[in-house]
């Protein structure tokens, strides 16, 4: 990747942040097979400035209109979007690690389901909703 275009990509993620994006938290995570989830002893918790879409839950009908059928799908996904270049180079976020949400009223807490590294200027996390912050 020219250096050009990565000074581009950098550029444009910075001018999203800037207006979207919002404090996180994230809380590394890990799997204790008696205890289920429990914070990860070994990684940081650390807060970033991250770009949060929620699924707003809409339902779309498969018909095209709610009045012929009744079958229905989510549509959306929630996701977190993370300027790479914000990123200490020896964080890794995993699956199962929690994702709070400390602007938000209530700060609700997500579970990542998926990391996707495969783009340049950000990391993007699939995230579930979870039931409170202290689980």
């Amino acid at each position: 990747m020219t250096a050009n275009y990565q000074s581009l990509l950098n550029q444009g993620a910075a001018a999203v942040d800037s207006v979207l994006g919002e404090k996180i938290k994230i809380e590394p995570r890990a799997i204790n097979q008696y205890s289920g989830s429990q914070v990860d002893g070994t990684r940081i918790t650390f807060e970033i400035i991250a770009v949060l879409r929620i699924d707003s839950g809409s339902v779309e009908s498969l018909s095209g209109s709610r009045k012929k059928m009744n079958v229905s799908i989510g549509s959306g996904e929630t996701m977190v979007f993370i300027d790479r270049e914000k990123l200490p180079f020896d964080i890794k976020i995993n699956a199962g690690d929690r994702i709070i949400a400390l602007d938000r009223d209530g700060s609700p807490s997500f579970e990542v389901e998926r990391v996707d590294s495969r783009n340049h200027a950000r990391l993007e996390l699939s995230l579930c909703a979870v039931g409170n912050n202290n689980a």
